[in-house]
């Protein structure tokens, strides 16, 4: 009986130290929660007092944004018109090497992604590259609208008037679009085009998938080769 008590006291007693000591610990934490309100507080003002001298000032205070954290623009999109482009500069330093089709375009894309510090790297997706080859049979020199799922896919097309359509000019031609870019606004500079550019380097892209081919006229013009992709997703 007696040992039966003394385990029931030593229980009560676990049990009021514990109860006792997360009490302790809450009142502990209360002052440095008042701490980290005043905190939060202060710096939402100094942000708003940040915001006030700029726009007495005139100036606009604007986010900084690196080309790849940045979207394109999906209604922008269907209203650009792809260039024809005649000659092609090395604006990437990447390579070209002989490779088929579908590893020379994986291995560009990722290669560009590397440079421009994108995490994450992409692969092919057959529907995709489908789905590219039976756009080039339109020969338009506009962006594919479908009025279904299928606009969610990110699109980029190169057009030149050379017999073929290399996948190494290709990504050379979307990187060139990067000059068009303005990090402080995180979108293209006014009048100017830089969708190429962030929808080759999106990422959130995973997959990717492209086709090849040739058109007597784009839209009514002049014909050529082409290079349209397909991304997924964005």
């Amino acid at each position: 009986m007696k040992k039966i008590s003394l385990c029931v006291f030593v229980v009560s007693l676990f049990v009021i130290l514990n109860v006792n000591e997360a009490g302790f610990l809450r009142e502990v934490a209360k002052p440095f929660e008042r701490i980290g309100k005043e905190i939060r507080r202060e710096v939402k003002d100094v942000g708003k007092a940040i915001e006030h001298v700029g726009k007495a000032s005139g100036f606009t205070i604007v986010e900084s944004c690196c080309p790849s954290c940045c979207q394109v623009d999906p209604k922008r999109r269907k209203e650009e018109v792809i260039e024809v482009v005649e000659t092609v500069d090395d604006t990437t330093g990447i390579q070209a090497t002989t490779e088929t089709f579908e590893v020379g375009m994986i291995r560009l894309h990722n290669e560009l992604r590397s440079i421009e510090g994108v995490t994450g790297t992409v692969a092919w997706d057959a529907r995709l590259a489908q789905m590219s080859a039976e756009w080039i049979t339109q020969c338009s020199l506009k962006y594919p609208v479908y009025g279904d799922s299928r606009d969610s896919y990110g699109q980029n097309a190169f057009m030149t008037t050379s017999a073929t359509a290399e996948p190494i000019d290709a990504i050379n031609t979307w990187y060139s679009y990067k000059s068009n870019f303005n990090p402080a606004t995180g979108d293209c500079l006014d009048g100017q085009v830089c969708d190429p550019y962030l929808q080759a380097v999106m990422p959130e892209s995973q997959y990717v998938g492209c086709a090849a081919g040739t058109c007597g006229s784009f839209s009514g013009g002049p014909g050529g080769s082409t290079i349209f992709c397909m991304y997924a997703p964005v």
